[in-house]
C-alpha cells in the first residue's frame, strides 16, 4: 500500500517538473516560437494564392542549375486566371494545378489556325463534367511570362464543350 503511494507520488512530481520544465521553455523560447508560427501561417496563406511554377531552359544553355519561374497569383474565387501566349496569339488561360493536358477550347483552336473541324475528337478526357471527347494537338510554342515551352501537347475539346 505504501509503495503504491510512493509510486503515485513520484508519477506526480514527474508530470509538475514537466509541466514547469514546459512552461519555462515557453517563457524563454516565445518570440522563436511566435516568429515561426506567424511565418508557418503566411507560408500556408501564400501556398494558397499562388503558385509557382518553374521550367528548365530547353537550349543548351551553359549555365547549369538554370532556372525561372512565373509567379501567378489566385483571384479572389481562388482560381489563376493567366494571359499567355500560344504559337503567337495572346490567349487567356485558367491555370489547372492539377491539370495533365493544356486544353483548348474548339473556338481557340481555330482561332489560333489549328484548323479544329479536321481533327480526330477519338481522344477521352475525365473533367468535373463528365467524359469529354477531345483531340490532340502539338502546340508549336506555349509562353506565360518569360517561360517558353516549344511542342507542348495539347488537346482540343468537341465544339461547345
Amino acid at each position: 500500500m505504501l509503495g503504491s503511494s510512493i509510486k503515485q507520488a513520484i508519477k506526480e512530481a514527474f508530470i509538475w517538473l514537466f509541466g514547469i520544465i514546459l512552461i519555462v521553455c515557453l517563457i524563454v523560447y516565445w518570440n522563436e516560437i511566435k516568429y515561426g508560427l506567424s511565418g508557418a501561417i503566411q507560408l500556408a496563406e501564400d501556398q494558397y494564392k499562388t503558385h509557382v511554377t518553374s521550367s528548365e531552359p530547353r537550349s543548351n544553355s551553359s549555365r547549369t542549375g538554370f532556372e525561372r519561374r512565373f509567379i501567378a497569383r489566385a483571384n479572389h474565387t481562388g482560381h489563376f486566371n493567366l494571359e499567355g501566349n500560344i504559337n503567337g496569339y495572346t490567349v487567356a488561360f485558367l491555370a489547372d494545378t492539377g491539370a495533365t493536358y493544356v486544353a483548348l477550347s474548339y473556338k481557340d483552336a481555330d482561332r489560333l489556325g489549328l484548323s479544329p473541324h479536321t481533327l480526330n475528337f477519338s481522344g477521352r478526357s475525365k473533367t468535373a463534367n463528365g467524359i469529354a471527347r477531345v483531340a490532340p494537338v502539338v502546340l508549336d510554342r506555349l509562353s506565360v511570362g518569360d517561360i517558353t515551352v516549344k511542342n507542348v501537347q495539347a488537346l482540343v475539346s468537341e465544339p461547345g464543350k
